[in-house]
């Protein structure tokens, strides 16, 4: 999953769920003025992909983007 997210420059942030399979992944979108940056469970990604996996657990993405 790739997500660049376009929303209002009113809108400083936003979140969604998405469901994959049995899985749940709470992704959080905010517009900060710093580097462009995706973390996985708490892990930064080293590129914008975020892999699903179907595992039943619920997963936290954080996007931040300027």
């Amino acid at each position: 999953l790739v997500i660049h997210a376009q929303f209002p420059a009113a809108w400083p942030s936003f979140s969604m769920t998405y469901k994959h399979g049995s899985s749940k992944y709470l992704i959080s979108i905010a517009r900060i003025d710093s580097e462009y940056q995706v973390t996985l469970d708490g892990i930064v990604l080293t590129d914008d992909r975020i892999v699903l996996r179907d595992d039943g657990q619920c997963h936290t993405v954080d996007i931040i983007q300027s």
